[in-house]
């Protein structure tokens, strides 16, 4: 076999080894594979004070269904991406939150065809229109004494409660569904909200933990 044959013959068994691994690659990622599977990836604000033990819920105008405030993802710079929301829906400063991490929650299929028309792609899409959307929890830290006062109900908002995460479960796990597994609001999103309060009450109880035990030591010094 001369070296031209053998290198056909290695370059015939690579390359789809290859085609498979950009593959993969492309759709490990979840915003990439929720756009061309026609999702429309969303930011899920997960807001929460450690010190208060304190999370924030919102209300969209003209409905009573509490949850987190939350946006489309038309920018890879996810920090962007929640400061806009937080400006635009709450009137928060850049300055005022941090963002921890981020955490894939899954995709929803959403059934009503009024909703998603209003949507539109940001990416490519082997769906010609909207299917549901693909959420991305963002827990985000903030101090809810100093902002409290400076929230501003923006677009869509209509009101907001400061709660603990067990007053945020209880109200959540309360919410009657407005029309079954037809629009977002439905079984499927719930358990997504109720997944990032348990998520964010591990977080406050680390802080905490932290909290005593630092003060613990420095009392220990003194």
């Amino acid at each position: 076999m001369t070296f031209i044959e053998a290198y056909s013959l290695a370059w015939i068994i690579i390359e789809p080894l290859i085609f498979a691994g950009v593959i993969v690659l492309f759709f490990s990622d979840p915003i990439r594979r929720w756009n061309f599977f026609g999702y429309r990836p969303t930011a899920v604000m997960g807001l929460y004070d450690p010190n208060l033990e304190k999370v924030l819920l919102v209300v969209k105008k003209d409905e009573s269904w509490y949850a987190f405030s939350q946006g489309g993802i038309y920018n890879p710079d996810i920090n962007f991406t929640c400061h806009e929301i937080l400006k635009r829906e709450l009137g928060l400063k850049e300055t005022s939150s941090a963002l921890r991490y981020t955490q894939s929650l899954g995709a929803l299929k959403i059934k009503n065809y009024e909703r998603m028309n209003r949507a539109t792609f940001n990416s490519v899409s082997i769906f010609s229109r909207l299917r549901g959307k693909g959420y991305i929890a963002c827990y985000i830290r903030i101090d809810l004494k100093e902002n409290e006062g400076l929230i501003q109900t923006g677009e869509g908002i209509g009101g907001i409660k400061i709660l603990s995460v067990e007053e945020a479960k209880k109200v959540i796990s309360a919410e009657v569904i407005p029309n079954g597994d037809i629009d977002e609001q439905n079984e499927k999103k719930k358990k997504m909200i109720l997944l990032m309060l348990e998520e964010m009450g591990h977080l406050i109880e680390s802080y905490q933990k932290q909290y005593k035990e630092c003060s613990t030591l420095k009392e220990e010094e003194d």
